[in-house]
């Protein structure tokens, strides 16, 4: 049997609903008990994404912090001249931050991926509570409100951006301490491919999340769900 994805439908409240009356009726035992543990599986799922989200964080966090202790103490303990000062463009140097900028730029991927599916378990639940408790996610206090998650993820952008301009500046002085044009060259070329594929695969990791009210999921279809 086929599968393919039916991508970016924007699925109605009345679509949505009759998923789970499939093989029954709308109004049936039956289906009200699968609203109610769809409910509850979809709230449990959401509390577990935002537990993941921070013990991803604190994750990735200590590997930040260990490898930027270790850059500066190499430098200190390896690199650095009372008279000249400290020197930059060794290898050691040069591999460890582009180790950091790594972990940084994978860092905030896997923040906005961690939001992503805590967004998708949210649709999920203001679609099917109304059916179980009431608008209860979906009404709360007005006024003005900060994200935890989102000041975590401009956080992120500030480290990643940071740890970049490390990498970038230690990538030129590796270059600088290079004898050969061609090595320089090629080493450049291969130093502006990844940051444009870094950039790239950043673009495109953000996901279908939106903040414009629209419900849009992608659905797994099997040959014949549509006839």
């Amino acid at each position: 049997m086929g599968i393919h994805w039916k991508r970016n439908k924007n699925i109605s409240r009345h679509e949505y609903m009759d998923g789970f009356s499939k093989n029954s009726k709308p109004d049936s035992v039956c289906t009200k008990s699968k609203i109610e543990k769809a409910y509850e599986q979809a709230a449990k799922t959401r509390e577990f994404e935002i537990e993941l989200y921070w013990k991803r964080a604190g994750y990735f966090w200590a590997f930040i912090v260990s490898i930027y202790t270790a850059f500066f103490s190499v430098q200190k303990e390896f690199y650095y001249d009372k008279c000249t000062g400290f020197t930059h463009g060794a290898i050691p140097l040069f591999a460890l931050s582009a180790l950091g900028f790594f972990f940084c730029l994978a860092w905030l991927l896997s923040s906005y991926a961690s939001k992503h599916w805590q967004e998708n378990w949210e649709k999920h639940i203001d679609l099917l509570e109304d059916y179980v408790v009431g608008p209860l996610q979906k009404t709360y206090s007005a006024g003005v409100s900060f994200s935890v998650s989102r000041i975590n993820i401009a956080a992120g952008y500030v480290i990643s951006v940071c740890s970049a301009g490390l990498f970038v500046f230690e990538a030129v002085e590796f270059c600088r301490n290079l004898k050969s044009l061609p090595s320089i060259l090629a080493f450049a070329t291969i130093i502006m491919l990844t940051i444009c594929g870094c950039a790239a695969f950043l673009i495109s990791a953000k996901g279908n999340a939106s903040d414009s009210g629209e419900i849009d999921f992608d659905r797994k279809v099997y040959d014949g769900d549509e006839k």
